[in-house]
C-alpha cells in the first residue's frame, strides 16, 4: 500500500510539474504579449488624440490598455510555488489539489476578466468609428464568436487535462482516511 501511494505520488508530482510549467509560460508569455500590445495601444492612442479621432474611440483603446494591464496582473495572481514535496503526503496532496483547482479557476474565468471587459473597448470602438451598422454587427458577431471559441478551448483544456489530474488527487486523498 505504502509502495503504491509512493509510486502515485511519483506519477502525480510529474503531473503537476507539468501544469506549473504550463501555467510560467502562460504567464511569461501573456505578460511578454500583454506588454507589446500596451506599449502598441499607447502609441495608437496618442496618434489618434493628435489626429482628432473621436473620444469614443480613444476610450475604447484605453479600455483595453487598462484591461491589458489588469490582466497582466491577474496572471502574476495565479502563479503558484512548485516546491510542497518536503511536506508530509496528506498535507502535498492538498496542496497539489489546491493548485490544481486555481488552475481551473483561471481558465474558466478567463473570459470574464480578459474578454469581456475587452468587449466593451470593442463596442466604444466601433461607436468611435462611426461605421455602418452592418459592420457593427459584424463585428460584435465576430468577435463573440472568438469568445465562444476560446471559452470552448479553455473548458475542453480543464475536461482533458485538469479534471483528470484533480480526480486522481481526491482518490489518493479518500484512500488516506
Amino acid at each position: 500500500m505504502q509502495n503504491n501511494m509512493a509510486n502515485n505520488m511519483n506519477i502525480i508530482t510529474n503531473k503537476m510539474l507539468s501544469i506549473d510549467k504550463k501555467a510560467k509560460e502562460r504567464t511569461l508569455y501573456g505578460i511578454i504579449g500583454f506588454s507589446i500590445i500596451v506599449c502598441a495601444l499607447s502609441a495608437l492612442n496618442y496618434l489618434m488624440f493628435l489626429l482628432g479621432q473621436s473620444m469614443f474611440t480613444i476610450a475604447g483603446t484605453t479600455t483595453w490598455i487598462v484591461w491589458f494591464i489588469v490582466s497582466a496582473f491577474r496572471l502574476i495572481k495565479f502563479k503558484h510555488k512548485t516546491n510542497d514535496n518536503s511536506l508530509c503526503i496528506k498535507s502535498a496532496l492538498e496542496s497539489k489539489l489546491h493548485r490544481v483547482d486555481k488552475e481551473i479557476e483561471c481558465y474558466q474565468t478567463l473570459i470574464y476578466w480578459v474578454l469581456a471587459p475587452m468587449s466593451v473597448g470593442i463596442v466604444l470602438i466601433l461607436i468611435g468609428s462611426q461605421s455602418s451598422i452592418i459592420t457593427f454587427i459584424s463585428f460584435v458577431i465576430f468577435w463573440v464568436l472568438g469568445m465562444y471559441c476560446a471559452n470552448k478551448y479553455n473548458l475542453r483544456y480543464i475536461d482533458k487535462s485538469l479534471k483528470p489530474i484533480k480526480q486522481e488527487i481526491t482518490e489518493n486523498l479518500a484512500s488516506l482516511t
